[in-house]
């Protein structure tokens, strides 16, 4: 039961006491290394009478903030409480039956969609081919395994690998064809260079579904907030 346990543990734990009794060095969180932005401050502070409401549910103003920042309507958004949560929801929602995940990965991936009933197949990364998948190797595995889902980190979460634009789009392409799920998170992507971002192709492929996060890019981790944006409206 522990092994099963450590599988799925994952760092930002620097709470957690040391061997030697030293300070954690936390090379696991990656966030924003200017830190908390000064205006984000002085928003927190200028609203700490606020925290005797409960939020809005439907997050009007976020939602509007963000529809404005990418062009999209605001019903094309989903909030959680961090990315984190929004793996569960969409595990738990969908409920597919395999998932089809490239390995070496963030470990809630594999959590959630046990978590909701799912079978996980691995894809392994191979450090020779630096950790790029391999489009024709995925494609065989998705028939071989019959996997309903594919969830892809981009830049993947250990390897900092980014995917190619060119080979985002054929796996799409593939995903749509195939009415396979396609869940690509986007958390680290801000903190890249020469990244594709993905939600320029939301209209074309209802199967797309791409999350977000406010903790890396802002420095935010403790504020919990993460979203995801999805063409399919009866999803959401």
């Amino acid at each position: 039961m522990m092994q099963e346990e450590l599988r799925f543990v994952h760092g930002g734990n620097v709470y957690e006491p040391t061997a030697d009794g030293e300070p954690w060095l936390d090379f696991s969180a990656n966030i924003n290394p200017l830190g908390l932005s000064p205006r984000v401050k002085e928003a927190l502070a200028a609203h700490l009478d606020g925290v005797i409401h409960y939020p809005d549910p439907a997050m009007r103003e976020l939602r509007a903030a963000l529809s404005v920042y990418y062009g999209r309507a605001p019903g094309d958004f989903i909030l959680g409480n961090g990315a984190a949560e929004l793996f569960y929801l969409y595990a738990f929602v969908t409920r597919p039956k395999r998932v089809l995940l490239p390995v070496p990965a963030f470990s809630e991936y594999e959590r959630a969609a046990h978590a909701a009933g799912a079978a996980v197949s691995y894809s392994p990364l191979e450090e020779r081919e630096d950790f790029e998948p391999d489009l024709i190797f995925l494609a065989e595995e998705v028939r071989r395994v019959e996997a309903d889902c594919i969830v892809l980190g981009n830049p993947n979460n250990p390897t900092g690998r980014l995917i190619p634009g060119k080979l985002l789009e054929k796996i799409l392409l593939r995903c749509r064809e195939r009415n396979i799920a396609l869940f690509v998170d986007e958390c680290f992507l801000s903190l890249s260079d020469g990244a594709d971002d993905l939600t320029p192709f939301l209209p074309d492929v209802p199967q797309l579904f791409i999350l977000k996060a406010f903790t890396k890019s802002y420095g935010m981790a403790g504020l919990r907030l993460g979203y995801g944006l999805c063409a399919d409206k009866e999803l959401l």
